[in-house]
């Protein structure tokens, strides 16, 4: 996890070490963002926002709701799932077993070098 992070929501546990900038969130399972359950932070906190917000959309959403359809995710499991990666950003969602939410952590890729 990244020494630097503080969020308020999302799923900071598996940021890698050298991240400095995050989007988190906690969604009601599978795919429901909620607007007062997410957080930003960083330098290039703007940046991403508008990458999320212009280029990534709802995919990461989508590919959630595709995951617990088929039973592959379950509010049960505390796995991470990559939820949606560019050449710029990955979003990782997992349950922690809480029977309700999906807290989800986007990132730079770039950070992490």
């Amino acid at each position: 996890m990244s020494d630097e992070i503080d969020l308020r929501w999302g799923h900071t546990w598996s940021l890698p070490k050298h991240v400095r900038t995050a989007w988190g969130a906690r969604l009601i399972y599978p795919d429901d963002v909620v607007w007062d359950r997410q957080d930003a932070t960083g330098p290039r906190k703007d940046e991403l926002l508008a990458h999320l917000r212009d280029t990534v959309g709802d995919a990461p959403w989508r590919r959630a709701r595709e995951l617990a359809d088929r039973g592959a995710m379950s509010p049960r499991d505390e796995l991470d799932w990559i939820l949606y990666e560019d050449a710029q950003v990955r979003v990782i969602g997992n349950p922690h077993k809480s029977f309700g939410y999906l807290y989800v952590v986007a990132y730079f890729r770039s950070e992490t070098l």
